[in-house]
């Protein structure tokens, strides 16, 4: 293609819809204060990714947008998109204020360890590091007509800086900040430019505030959290480039089952 093909900027940005697609959540729904030694704890819960605007991705799911129309949807789209995800999380104590977890978010698994720095009184300042991974063998990008994914791989990490206060184990309230950044690469095909598959490659960066509250009765728990997520993603095949940068809320649930 020529430079002043119009429809080549499509292609690259079919790399963040597909390839970091599914990146956009990561709740933690637990307390600043870590399972005691050999105790565990499973959660099961969702979280619900809305983007604060969205009108340049429905401009671009028109059958008769515009190669430009379908490029701004597509990094709308990649930087935050919307949707209802599923959260399971295991999670045990290791002793000296230490606690590990393993999470499936949607396709992805989060795996992660946590500490904490302070505890007083009520009071208690943890910090963690978790690596994400997600593996998609084929897919479709329902968002902008005619994407489809062939294979992708997402990898990465956050760290996260938690405050916590914890009353008689009743409940708890706690405020996270978080930090994170993902890649991605794989293999796209977009019809309306031709059926020959392109490789992809994305990058992602992430900033988060969560605040969150969690009640117990017993072995059981309710667990709720909103959280405030900025999303900076840039990505091509190689030749093209294309970026986005967009604000979302997370609110999360979970029912909390520890022993």
């Amino acid at each position: 293609m020529t430079a002043g093909t119009p429809r080549v900027p499509v292609r690259a940005a079919a790399s963040l819809v597909l390839l970091l697609g599914c990146a956009t959540a990561s709740p933690t729904l637990v307390s600043a204060r870590v399972l005691p030694a050999s105790r565990f704890a499973l959660d099961l819960g969702t979280a619900y990714v809305t983007p604060v605007a969205q009108s340049a991705l429905a401009d671009a799911q028109s059958l008769s947008a515009s190669p430009a129309q379908r490029l701004r949807g597509a990094v709308a789209y990649a930087a935050q998109p919307p949707g209802v995800l599923p959260f399971v999380q295991g999670r045990t104590g290791l002793g000296g204020g230490g606690e590990a977890s393993v999470a499936l978010i949607g396709r992805f698994v989060r795996i992660g360890a946590r500490r904490e720095l302070v505890r007083d009184g009520f009071w208690t300042l943890t910090a963690g590091v978790n690596a994400r991974l997600a593996f998609l063998a084929s897919g479709t990008g329902t968002a902008i007509p005619d994407l489809q994914l062939q294979e992708s791989r997402v990898y990465g990490g956050e760290l996260t800086l938690q405050v916590g206060y914890t009353r008689r184990d009743i409940y708890d309230l706690w405020a996270t900040a978080r930090g994170g950044y993902l890649y991605a690469d794989g293999r796209s095909v977009d019809a309306r430019l031709a059926p020959t598959p392109f490789a992809l490659a994305a990058h992602r960066a992430e900033a988060a505030l969560t605040l969150g509250m969690r009640v117990a009765f017993g072995h059981f728990g309710v667990g709720v959290e909103l959280e405030a997520q900025y999303a900076w993603s840039t990505g091509g095949d190689g030749v093209n480039e294309a970026q986005a940068d967009q604000l979302a809320l997370v609110p999360a649930g979970a029912l909390v089952y520890s022993f």
